[in-house]
């Protein structure tokens, strides 16, 4: 990441505490992009409940597919409390 951003690795924690609130900030991002594609492959207004979940469900595979790291990373990273005596 901060090879991307044209910085040293120590740059990192000048805008974030530790990790975890890195972690948790891309989280928080990535959670509102997907909420975002959702959003845009929602039918009408007056379509019925089938037709909506029929909507969603291949958006949402769509979006973990095309982001991977983004995904493993919601899905499998550090979480508020995790600590050495709590496994992830």
């Amino acid at each position: 990441m901060t090879t991307q951003a044209g910085c040293a690795l120590g740059a990192l924690y000048t805008a974030f505490d530790d990790l975890l609130m890195l972690i948790l900030h891309v989280n928080s991002r990535t959670l509102a992009w997907l909420g975002e594609t959702q959003k845009a492959a929602l039918p009408a207004p007056a379509s019925d409940p089938e037709d909506t979940m029929q909507a969603l469900a291949p958006a949402y595979v769509d979006f973990a597919c095309a982001n991977r790291a983004l995904w493993s990373a919601m899905t499998r990273g550090a979480h508020p409390g995790q600590g050495a005596d709590r496994p992830a």
